[in-house]
């Protein structure tokens, strides 16, 4: 079934008021996530590595000006956008377009931060606590980004900088590293993937039958996931659940320190500047990253491959 209505219950969404939304490698996928959410949320982070190059974005129109609710404000670049994502090191660079929201005349911000997606989550100390964490449409090669946002250890992580009763918008991509992503297809978080790349058949199914047709479940870590809501597709139907942490564990979650700085400032800082082999690596195991530095290979490589920056 094409073009089903978005669904989300008015009570939920009233929890998420003045929080912001998260999407990490979202490329021009802003437009579902503003619109179901801008009612409620007040700062829209949509990270990517390819902002301002292979993915354009028209900085002087604004990313929302065919859609006539919103009204731009004003529009900021910080950092240079110029900036080749090919490198291995990225200078960020941010893009914050404030709009008036018509229909609830509402101020909203839309961040649009050239980088990676865990350095952006574990430092950026301009994102507030997150309401929802926005994530679809991405996989692990063929132009993906490789970052397994849903295994239990990042979700762990997600929920560190997550409000109580916060929602997960998803569709299922990257579950995890191969066996990592099976075994959990295999447990209780099975749930989360039920219908990623049609694994269910979809085509005759309301947005009501998708939602009524998954299950509730529990964690190790006595977190309780509910699917109340959906939010279009991508590769798979986007399912939005609600995790109730009020009576659950807390697990070992490594700490990182967030600041705010400024994105002109030029001197050399690898969590800052977002290193692709930290990133990646990390988003499988942290404490192969420390290992990793330690390696001379991990210089040598780095220099060879994609060149040092200055």
């Amino acid at each position: 079934m094409k073009n089903r209505p978005f669904i989300l219950a008015p009570s939920e969404l009233e929890r998420l008021k003045d929080l912001s939304l998260f999407y990490p490698c979202a490329g021009k996928d802003y437009h579902d996530a503003v619109k179901m959410f801008s009612p409620y949320i007040t700062d829209f982070w949509f990270v990517d590595k390819n902002y301002f190059g292979y993915v354009s974005i028209d900085i002087g129109r604004g990313v929302l000006f065919r859609d006539r609710d919103y009204v731009l404000l004003n529009s900021k670049m910080e950092g240079n956008p110029f900036y080749r994502s090919r490198y291995g090191e990225i200078w960020p660079c941010i893009l914050t377009e404030t709009y008036r929201h018509l229909p609830s005349d509402r101020i909203i911000r839309i961040h649009l931060r050239k980088g990676y997606g865990f350095s952006t989550l574990r430092h950026e100390g301009r994102m507030g606590k997150l309401g929802v964490f926005f994530y679809r449409g991405d996989s692990a090669g063929e132009g993906g980004s490789g970052d397994h946002w849903l295994r239990e250890t990042h979700l762990n992580e997600i929920y560190e900088h997550m409000v109580e009763g916060g929602l997960l918008a998803i569709d299922g991509s990257n579950g995890g590293g191969n066996s990592q992503r099976h075994k959990q297809m295999r447990g209780p978080y099975r749930e989360l993937f039920k219908y990623f790349w049609g694994r269910r058949p979809m085509d005759k199914l309301s947005s009501k039958d998708l939602i009524e047709g998954t299950n509730d479940f529990t964690d190790k870590y006595n977190r309780q996931y509910s699917c109340i809501g959906y939010a279009g597709e991508r590769y798979g139907p986007t399912m939005i659940w609600k995790v109730d942490r009020s009576a659950a564990l807390q697990p070992k979650v490594k700490t990182y320190e967030r600041s705010i700085r400024p994105y002109n400032r030029l001197d050399y800082d690898p969590h800052w500047l977002a290193d692709k082999y930290l990133d990646f690596y990390s988003s499988y195991d942290p404490e192969y990253v420390l290992k990793w530095k330690r390696e001379e290979r991990y210089e040598s490589m780095r220099n060879r491959r994609w060149g040092r920056i200055r």
